[in-house]
């Protein structure tokens, strides 16, 4: 039996919401979650005997109550699991988007925005913004040199049509109709996967059946999201965060690249 310890932000929700229904495609794996609130689990570490540190403020009673109550723990060990998945980092990407969604390249296509800016400032941005996040979750993480990474989703393209973050669909909207953008985006994941992979760490991608496109995530994801315990969401789709179908993706991409495991393709297939 492989073990496996998933950790993460509100966005393990999608995967533990897939977790049962997984297992019957996977039975030979077996997870343990643990969540916490995104302001606790982005600045959290792993200390030296391998315990995962949520950053908890002094007067953040919520965020530790919010763990206690959802995990009956304000921290964990992972000495005792040789495989361990971090979920929700986004190493800074949603910060630079901007760039290529306000501006052409100059070395780039024309589309009729305003402004041009070379492509080395683009790659000076992902090396700072990007360098910057990936070194201080390494530093953090010094405890295990041994993990795997998977992303917090990526936005869905619903978020165009949200009222909830206008400014936010508004850059994706940009971004996504920019010929230059899937090269952008794949210089920024290139670098991150070798940052981290220098270090010891695998970066899990966002499962291919799931993008819509550079940072897209296919909208029919977004419908039905699931909470950090698993359940079912009763509000509005926040296009951030995921549905069950989207986390069964990722523990059967998890399950075959990471951890040599052959889940049932059928179960795959089926997935909404």
């Amino acid at each position: 039996m492989t073990q496996a310890l998933i950790i993460g932000s509100s966005h393990i929700g999608a995967i533990r919401g897939a977790a049962q229904g997984f297992a019957a495609a996977c039975p030979d794996l077996e997870l343990t979650f643990y969540g916490v609130m995104g302001p606790n689990f982005l600045p959290a570490t792993i200390s030296k005997d391998k315990v995962f540190h949520p950053r908890f403020r002094r007067k953040d009673v919520g965020g530790r109550d919010f763990a206690l109550k959802i995990n009956g723990a304000d921290q964990i060990d992972t000495a005792p699991f040789e495989n361990v998945l971090l979920v929700g980092h986004r190493f800074g990407f949603d910060r630079i988007a901007a760039l290529l969604a306000d501006n052409d390249v100059l070395e780039g296509s024309r589309t009729g925005r305003p402004r041009v800016i070379p492509q080395g400032l683009l790659t000076e941005a992902i090396e700072t913004v990007a360098g910057e996040q990936v070194d201080t979750f390494i530093k953090r993480m010094r405890g295990r040199k041994d993990l795997s990474v998977a992303l917090a989703p990526y936005p869905s393209t619903g978020i165009v049509d949200s009222t909830r973050a206008p400014e936010f669909g508004r850059i994706c909207s940009e971004l996504w109709g920019h010929p230059d953008a899937p090269g952008f985006f794949a210089d920024w994941l290139s670098f991150v996967e070798t940052r981290l992979g220098d270090a010891g760490h695998r970066l899990l991608h966002q499962p291919a059946a799931t993008v819509a496109g550079p940072f897209a995530t296919r909208r029919e994801f977004a419908s039905g999201r699931r909470d950090m315990s698993g359940g079912a969401v009763d509000a509005k789709t926040d296009h951030r965060h995921m549905n069950a179908g989207f986390g069964h993706h990722v523990l059967d991409a998890y399950a075959r690249q990471h951890l040599g495991l052959s889940p049932d393709q059928s179960f795959t297939d089926a997935a909404e």
